[in-house]
C-alpha cells in the first residue's frame, strides 16, 4: 500500500463502516420484533431460499464434514463441493446459533470489506477529497432504479434495474446479503491490489499472496475466478501495448499466478463439468443478463461519470502515463464485456464491477468540478448531492426488506416466518431421523429442511433439485389417499411433512395440523 492513512482518515472509514453494516441488521431486528403470534422469524430477510443451502453447509460442518453434499435433491449427490468461509461459520456453529453466526460473519466481513476498499482506493486516488467520494460511491452507491420504479408507475413502463434485484451488482445489497457475497468482494480486492502491485512493482511475492487469494476465491466462487483472469490477462496486453514490447518478466509472473491459482478452478469445474448431477444443476442454474439497459439503469450516475472520465483520459491520452487508470480501465471494460459470454451464468459475472467503477466515478466528479471551478464550501455541497443521488435505490431496497413481504407465487421466494408447528415438525425430524433420509413436502418447508433438520429434501430448490419443475408438478398432483408405501420408497422417500390427515401411511409425529408418516 502507500503511505498509512491519517488517523482522522481511517476513523472517517472505520465509523462509516461500522454504521453502514449495522444498518443492514435493521430488517433483521425488525423480524424478530414484530414475529405473528405462533410464528418462529427464521432470522433471514434476503434471498431466504439460496440462504438456508448456505446454512445447510454450515449444519454439515457441525456433522464433521469436510466436504458438502446438495441437500436439496433426493439423488445421492456425492460430498465433493468445498467451501472455505462455511467450514469456519460452521466451526462456529458448533458453540453458537447458526444464525447468529451467519449475521456476526456478516457485520465482520462487511466492516473489513469497506475499510480495505478505502485502502484500495487509495492506491489509485491521492487527494482525500475523492477518496472519500470513491468509497461512499462502494458503500452506499447504487443507480436509477428508484427512479426507474416512479416513471413505471407514471407512464406503464416497464424499465428494469439491476440495482434492485441482482445482489452481487451493488455492495450495499452484497451487504445485505449472504456472508460469502462480501468474502468474494475481500478477495476480489487482495487479489487485484497484490497482481497490480507485484507487476508495477516487480514483487514475486505479491503475485504470490494474489494467487493465493484466487485459490481461496475458485472454492467460493469459481465465476469469478473468470473475471479475474481475463481481467489481469487483458491488463497484461495492455502493458504490452504501452511498452511497445512483450515483456517476458509479465509472462513469468502470469503463469506463476495461474500455475498457484488454477487448482481450485479446475476442480470446481471438473466437478460441474463431468459429475452427471452436479452438471445437471448447472443446466438449471440459468442466470442470464438481463438487456443492457437493465445494467445501465442499475449502475446510473456511478457508470455515468466513470465512462465520462475514461473518455477524458482517452481523448487526453493520460492513460499512457497512468498505469493505475490503465488497470482500472482494463478492469470496467473487461467486466462489462464478459456479462454477454455465450454461457447460462452471465449474471455472475457482475461481481467487483463496481470497485473500478466507483473510483473511475470519484476521478470523473472530481474532473467535473474543477472545470467547473468548484471551491471550499461548493465542492462539499457538489459532494453531499452526489452521494444522495446515488443513495434512492439503496434506500427503497432497504424498505422493502423491512416489509418482509413473502410471494408464495414465486417460486424463488421463501417465508420468512414459519408457523410454530411447522417448527416443532422440523425439529422432530432433526432428533429422530438420520441425516440422509429424504424428506417429501411442500416446498417453503421443504426448503428449510436441511438447514434446520440436516436432512435431505426430495424437492427444495430451484436450481439444486435435480429435475425440479418435474418433482414439483408430480407433487402438485399426487393423490395422498391413493399413495403407498411402495411407491413413495421407489422415489428414495423416507419420510412425508404434510398437514393433510387422508394419508394410508404410519404417522409419526402429529402437532396441531402438521403430521410426518413414515415409508416402510
Amino acid at each position: 500500500m502507500n503511505k498509512p492513512l491519517s488517523k482522522k482518515e481511517l476513523n472517517f472509514v472505520i465509523i462509516f463502516s461500522l454504521i453502514t453494516v449495522l444498518i443492514t441488521l435493521m430488517p433483521v431486528f425488525y423480524g424478530y420484533y414484530n414475529t405473528p403470534e405462533g410464528y418462529k422469524f427464521m432470522g433471514l430477510v434476503a434471498s431466504v431460499g439460496d440462504a438456508n443451502a448456505y446454512l445447510d453447509y454450515m449444519s454439515q460442518t457441525t456433522n464433521r464434514h469436510f466436504f458438502f453434499r446438495n441437500s436439496y435433491t433426493s439423488e445421492d449427490t456425492r460430498h465433493l463441493l468445498i467451501r472455505p468461509l462455511f467450514w469456519v461459520m460452521g466451526f462456529f456453529s458448533i458453540f453458537l446459533p447458526s444464525i447468529f453466526v451467519w449475521h456476526l460473519f456478516r457485520v465482520m466481513l462487511g466492516v473489513v470489506f469497506l475499510i480495505l476498499a478505502y485502502h484500495f482506493i487509495s492506491n489509485f486516488i491521492k487527494d482525500v477529497f475523492s477518496r472519500r467520494i470513491a468509497f461512499l460511491f462502494i458503500a452506499v452507491g447504487s443507480g436509477f432504479g428508484y427512479f426507474a420504479t416512479i416513471i413505471n408507475k407514471l407512464l406503464g413502463t416497464n424499465y428494469g434495474s439491476t440495482d434492485l434485484w441482482v445482489t452481487e451488482s451493488i455492495p450495499f445489497l452484497s451487504l445485505n446479503g449472504a456472508p460469502h457475497f462480501i468474502f468474494s468482494y475481500i478477495l476480489i480486492i487482495g487479489i487485484m491490489y497484490y497482481f497490480y502491485s507485484g507487476i508495477t512493482k516487480n514483487k514475486t511475492k505479491f503475485i504470490v499472496y494474489s494467487a493465493l487469494l484466487a485459490f481461496i476465491l475458485g472454492f467460493e466462487h469459481i465465476y469469478d475466478m473468470i473475471t479475474v483472469y481475463l481481467v489481469v490477462g487483458t491488463f497484461i496486453l495492455v502493458l504490452f501495448f504501452k511498452e511497445g514490447k512483450i515483456n517476458y518478466n509479465y509472462i513469468k509472473k502470469s503463469m506463476l499466478f495461474c500455475l498457484i491459482s488454477v487448482p481450485s478452478f479446475l476442480y470446481y469445474a471438473s466437478i460441474f463439468l463431468f459429475d452427471p448431477l452436479y452438471n445437471e444443476w448447472t443446466k438449471q442454474n440459468v442466470l442470464l443478463s438481463p438487456n443492457l439497459s437493465n445494467y445501465v439503469l442499475g449502475f446510473g450516475l456511478v457508470l455515468l461519470l466513470a465512462l465520462f472520465y475514461v473518455f477524458v483520459i482517452v481523448m487526453e491520452k493520460k492513460y499512457k502515463n497512468d498505469t493505475g487508470l490503465m488497470f482500472l480501465s482494463a478492469w470496467l471494460v473487461v467486466n462489462f464485456l464478459i456479462l454477454y459470454l455465450p454461457v447460462s451464468i452471465q449474471r455472475r459475472f457482475v461481481e467487483g464491477i463496481f470497485l473500478p467503477m466507483a473510483i473511475l466515478a470519484a476521478l470523473g466528479f472530481l474532473r467535473i468540478i474543477t472545470i467547473l471551478k468548484f471551491k471550499n464550501k461548493l465542492r462539499i455541497f457538489a459532494a453531499i448531492l452526489i452521494v444522495v443521488l446515488v443513495l434512492p435505490s439503496n434506500a427503497y431496497r432497504l424498505s422493502q426488506l423491512l416489509e418482509l413481504k413473502y410471494n408464495p407465487a414465486n417460486i424463488y421466494s421463501m417465508p420468512y416466518f414459519l408457523e410454530n408447528e411447522e417448527y416443532e415438525a422440523l425439529l422432530w425430524l432433526k432428533r429422530n431421523t438420520n441425516p440422509d433420509d429424504v424428506i417429501l413436502s411442500e416446498q417453503t418447508l421443504s426448503n428449510y429442511v436441511p438447514r434446520v433438520s440436516g436432512n435431505i429434501v426430495y424437492f427444495g430448490h430451484w436450481a439444486q433439485t435435480i429435475n425440479y419443475k418435474d418433482k414439483l408438478e408430480w407433487f402438485s398432483k399426487i393423490d395422498t389417499s391413493t399413495i403407498d408405501n411402495k411407491e413413495l420408497s421407489k422415489l428414495g422417500i423416507n419420510f412425508i411433512m404434510i398437514r393433510k390427515t387422508n394419508i394410508n401411511l404410519k404417522e409419526v409425529f402429529h402437532f396441531e395440523n402438521i403430521r410426518i408418516y413414515k415409508i416402510e
